[in-house]
């Protein structure tokens, strides 16, 4: 089985690392295709279990890491609305980031050779990006699963099919109210 990590952050990779080498030591045969989207060094804090094979994917779009976290250090702890010029500016950022690492997997055919000449059975993929389950689609991976490690999105909850209720608000308009 593979799954796929997004890394970007810390907490992604032990999040996926935790679910790697619990359905390691279950017996399973478990890859890690690690996606790096930022140019710079790579944080070696987490360990990763020995049984798990890692194989890393270069996705940069030549955002270096340094440079994206010192925007995100910037305003990590203010509690900001969606309209917010910085809010807005992160979001674009990201979406940048995700369509064009996303652009620059599907250009690296080893990888994409690679990935459908293992004939996984099973993937997982992170809710954060798509990219990852048209991967599991181009390679022919019979079956996948979602890996949430957050609260339950908006969209996820959309395409997974859970309902809403007639009141529901989404988030981003929770500051839209008169105090």
């Amino acid at each position: 089985m593979v799954i796929f990590v997004p890394n970007i952050a810390n907490s992604q990779v032990i999040f996926n690392s935790r679910v790697a080498e619990t359905l390691a030591k279950a017996g399973h045969d478990v890859t890690m295709v690690m996606i790096s989207a930022l140019d710079g060094p790579e944080t070696k804090f987490v360990k990763i279990a020995e049984k798990v094979r890692i194989y890393n994917v270069n996705a940069s779009i030549g955002i270096t890491r340094k440079n994206f976290l010192a925007q995100q250090e910037a305003f990590m702890f203010e509690d900001l609305p969606m309209w917010d010029y910085r809010m807005r500016a992160t979001m674009s950022r990201m979406s940048s980031l995700f369509v064009g690492s996303c652009r620059k997997i599907l250009e690296n055919k080893e990888f994409l050779e690679w990935l459908a000449a293992e004939k996984f059975e099973l993937a997982f993929s992170y809710v954060g990006n798509l990219c990852p389950v048209g991967l599991i689609h181009h390679a022919k991976i019979p079956a996948w699963i979602w890996l949430n490690s957050a609260a339950l999105m908006d969209f996820v909850a959309h395409y997974m099919g859970v309902p809403r209720i007639p009141s529901y608000v989404p988030r981003e308009l929770f500051y839209a109210v008169v105090e």
